[in-house]
């Protein structure tokens, strides 16, 4: 496999791995242990923490690591590791966590062969800015202030609906840091309860039986530390999953074949055109209103396919950076931003650009594949864009081949075209 040692070496000058020190005889584990629809019961253990070495334009700090854990994100204070978990929580429910009992270790940093200071959060970096040019953040008041610090033992923060689920975020830290006589202290092991009072069970109820999709439930289960398996309704496929297909009257014949073959596979595919519904707030309308009109025998949509580029059927403007986005199509419930359908485009301005699209689709789905080895290949395109090459293009598909499509994850081939003439590589693996 061909490495990008500039990247690699890149990362290494920045953060180098010193070792790790057992702060208690626990494994490493944070599990849920019990649950019923009122309350979890979870415990957690740190065994060893990771230590490292982190150089900045402000000098060397220390940085502290628990393998499976995230860290702090508030910027300019001590980074510590932490426990973030998404959990499933029921309709109208207040949330409450609970510390039931703990044991805690507390070290002197230069004791476990730390020196330095921790290092403090950083501003978020897009993959286009140069961390050369973002100025370093500490706040002086925290670092001189001689008592523990922590953003908090542990809290739930509600995220929001999405299709008949309730989401919330546990956050746990477990690592207190004192910047002035250089300790830390380690929730080395505890039981935690979160309990969900005044909970509205009927409601609750009543959302899995309109909204439920075994489509959004494998997803979610699989993402959140309890999957609410077996509470309340959980029906199964009484009707047959709703298949949503926006698109212009002209493409109508062209999206024919994959109409046909959705409804082949068990879909009940609905069929609206943009001359039918309007403009892009009247086809949301239309879309919000399907999910919403949703009953136990009539269940929502789970897919939406739009059909044509943006102006054949407009997108909607973003909140930040004048980026288009889909999302307000399927996101119906208000206050969140997590979809409530699943949606995808094709994005054809003409049925010459339309046909391609449906061809190669079926094609795979209905494995027509003569020789299917091409599938562990991948290709990363930052295309030629005199000011955005090198600045966006570039490190976007550096990042992909870095992190996600290489050899570890199954690929055999990875062809990069990061511009014009020269610029192309094929890297084998």
């Amino acid at each position: 496999m061909k490495i990008h040692k500039s990247i690699s070496l890149l990362i290494l000058s920045a953060v180098m791995l010193m070792g790790a020190v057992q702060v208690s005889p626990f494994t490493t584990q944070f599990s849920l242990v019990g649950e019923n629809r009122s309350e979890l019961s979870i415990s957690m253990s740190i065994g060893e923490i990771e230590h490292f070495i982190v150089e900045s334009k402000a000098g060397n700090f220390a940085g502290l690591a628990v393998p499976g854990y995230h860290s702090s994100m508030e910027v300019g204070m001590p980074q510590l590791p932490m426990m973030n978990s998404i959990i499933q929580v029921p309709i109208g429910a207040d949330l409450q966590f609970d510390i039931i009992s703990a044991k805690y270790e507390e070290f002197s940093l230069s004791e476990l062969g730390i020196d330095l200071p921790l290092m403090p959060v950083q501003p978020s970096l897009s993959k286009s800015q140069n961390a050369a040019d973002v100025d370093f953040v500490i706040n002086q008041q925290a670092y001189q202030t001689n008592a523990y610090y922590a953003p908090h033992e542990g809290k739930i923060i509600d995220l929001g609906i999405m299709r008949h689920v309730r989401l919330a975020r546990l956050e746990i830290a477990p690592v207190q840091y004192n910047p002035v006589s250089g300790k830390i202290r380690v929730m080395s092991a505890a039981e935690l309860k979160v309990s969900f009072p005044n909970a509205d069970f009927s409601a609750d109820d009543n959302m899995r039986s309109r909204y439920y999709s075994p489509h959004f439930a494998n997803i979610l289960n699989n993402r959140t530390l309890n999957d609410r398996a077996g509470e309340g309704p959980e029906p199964l496929l009484r009707k047959p999953v709703k298949y949503v297909i926006v698109t212009p009257q002209n493409y109508l014949a062209t999206m024919q074949p994959f109409i046909d073959w959705k409804e082949q596979m068990g879909y009940d595919v609905i069929v609206a055109t943009t001359e039918s519904l309007g403009n892009n707030t009247a086809i949301k309308n239309y879309l919000h209103g399907l999910y919403n009109s949703a009953t136990p025998s009539d269940p929502a949509p789970t897919f939406v396919l739009l059909v044509g580029d943006h102006e054949q059927l407009p997108a909607f403007s973003g909140s930040t950076g004048g980026h288009i986005t889909d999302l307000p199509f399927v996101a119906v419930t208000s206050g969140d931003y997590l979809p409530d359908m699943h949606i995808g485009r094709f994005s054809a301005r003409t049925v010459a650009e339309l046909e391609p699209q449906v061809e190669k689709t079926l094609y795979y789905e209905q494995y027509q594949i003569s020789d299917p080895s091409y599938l562990n290949e991948v290709t990363l395109i930052a295309g030629y864009d005199y000011s955005h090459t090198n600045s966006h293009g570039v490190p976007t598909v550096k990042y992909g081949q870095e992190n996600y499509f290489n050899s570890m994850n199954g690929f055999s081939q990875v062809n990069e075209f990061i511009g014009a003439g020269n610029s192309s590589a094929i890297v084998q693996t």
